[in-house]
């Protein structure tokens, strides 16, 4: 429970940072990311958020986003952080799926999950909390071949 509201707080700060930087210098752009075209249904979770700054949060890509090379995401390193509140399916992702949620595709790394594979590819920092931060370096590690930097523990 605790980590709901520290991913919460963080989410909150976030965003806020962004909105007080775009009452200045522009609008914060909030994306839905659906799985198919032109719909976010009831099962897409998916948000992209980009701050006048340029700086890019990916939420919840889970089963709507087509992996790092959905041309929505941008060019590759463009998700500068990918924000997971908690480890179900339909947030990390194990299948594409369309708004009925039937399967329509797989990622590109079965069982490492479509949002490890995100944050790989795009260099992304990870903000996970709970015992995801362990599985999430374990599954990028899996897709790189090398283990990922943390944060500290304490400090």
């Amino acid at each position: 429970m605790k980590a709901r509201w520290f991913i919460s707080l963080v989410f909150a700060f976030v965003l806020g940072s962004g909105l007080t930087l775009a009452w200045g210098q522009g609008n914060v752009i909030i994306t839905p990311l659906g799985a198919q075209t032109g719909d976010f249904c009831a099962p897409d979770r998916a948000l992209l958020f980009e701050d006048p700054t340029g700086v890019r949060v990916l939420i919840a890509p889970g089963r709507t986003v087509n992996g790092s090379t959905d041309t929505r995401l941008g060019a590759t390193g463009s998700v500068h952080v990918l924000l997971i509140d908690h480890p179900h399916v339909d947030h990390i992702g194990d299948v594409l799926q369309n708004c009925g949620g039937a399967k329509i595709g797989d990622f590109t790394f079965p069982g490492e999950g479509n949002a490890p594979e995100i944050a790989a590819q795009h260099n992304s920092a990870v903000l996970v909390g709970g015992e995801l931060p362990d599985f999430f370096s374990q599954k990028i590690k899996n897709i790189l071949g090398v283990a990922t930097a943390g944060c500290p523990a304490a400090g």
